[in-house]
């Protein structure tokens, strides 16, 4: 090109960059030499210059001039793995501490149910070996002097004496088959109260019919002061019928539906009303209280029939 002697005020000089998006040409103003590009993200570019005169004439051929942007260091690939690895160390360390302390917890628990159960078969072994035993020497006493002992006041109070170790003995078993863990069963629970029941009404003119599961009984762990209560409770039901019903038949159904325990004992007595009125309480206190402990319900109904009926929720609780 031609040299070109305008002065140096009225050279205009107009400026793009190739790499942006719609990029137009830009001029500064007349004899303006330097400008300021700013706000360009991290790459490369290509910038394109020419110089015009004031009638926007090009006076010279552009010039190009290749440049790159560096990213900074917090956007840099390496940095991002660093992060990325780092974040997923603490998300690992953080998940193992949490169940590292949720392990050593469960642990501790363990420990502490297993050291109350390993107590509880101690007590049961030495209740069954040492009172049970004495109780069992003082019946026998009590039982030669009775038969001793002619007709009067005095065997018949050794009568009673000899009944009421029977009784206590009764009790210490069921204490016994409370405590031991051996026991902490569904199905032990279910067939000891089926057991009980048939021999509490072994003697009894009142007809016992039991309904038992067909099925094949859940293998859930229901620990001993919970079962006990279950036990004490139908317990108290069946002897309610068996002492005020003056009913023909008993019906002592045992079932499973789901996640619930369901227990009743249905008689054709004179039903709740009327034993109310001649014995006020009659374990019905007693019994609500059980199931409230457990979280279960209790439930009466006297229509035809009179029906206690017990639900008890089996779950890990139990």
């Amino acid at each position: 090109s031609t040299p070109y002697f305008a002065p140096q005020t009225k050279i205009i000089y107009q400026y793009r960059i190739k790499a942006l998006p719609n990029s137009q040409w830009q001029q500064g103003a007349p004899g303006q030499t330097a400008f300021n590009i700013v706000a360009l993200e991290p790459g490369v570019y290509d910038l394109e210059i020419k110089a015009t005169d004031e009638n926007r004439k090009e006076i010279s051929r552009p010039a190009h001039y290749h440049f790159e942007i560096m990213p900074p260091w917090y956007q840099r690939w390496w940095f991002r793995i660093s992060m990325g690895l780092l974040l997923a160390a603490l998300v690992c360390g953080s998940v193992w501490l949490f169940y590292r302390r949720r392990l050593r917890k469960q642990r501790l628990i363990f420990e502490k149910q297993l050291a109350i159960q390993e107590e509880r078969q101690r007590i049961s072994a030495e209740i069954h070996d040492d009172v049970g035993a004495g109780l069992l020497a003082m019946r026998l006493l009590t039982e030669m002097t009775k038969n001793k002992l002619p007709e009067s006041e005095a065997k018949a109070e050794v009568e009673k004496i000899h009944t009421s170790i029977g009784e206590l003995s009764h009790k210490m078993k069921e204490v016994v088959w409370s405590l031991n863990t051996d026991n902490d069963q569904l199905s032990n629970l279910l067939f000891y109260i089926r057991r009980q029941a048939v021999a509490l009404f072994e003697n009894s003119p009142i007809v016992l019919r039991v309904l038992f599961p067909a099925e094949e009984i859940p293998a859930i762990i229901i620990h001993g002061e919970k079962r006990r209560h279950i036990y004490l409770a139908v317990k108290e039901a069946l002897h309610n019928c068996l002492k005020h019903s003056e009913a023909r038949t008993c019906t002592l159904a045992i079932r499973v539906e789901g996640s619930t325990l369901l227990i009743s004992v249905t008689d054709d007595g004179k039903g709740f009303v009327s034993l109310q009125k001649e014995a006020p309480g009659n374990g019905l206190n007693g019994m609500k209280r059980r199931m409230e402990q457990i979280d279960g319900v209790l439930e009466v109904a006297t229509r035809e029939q009179t029906s206690v009926q017990f639900m008890v929720p089996l779950n890990e609780n139990l």
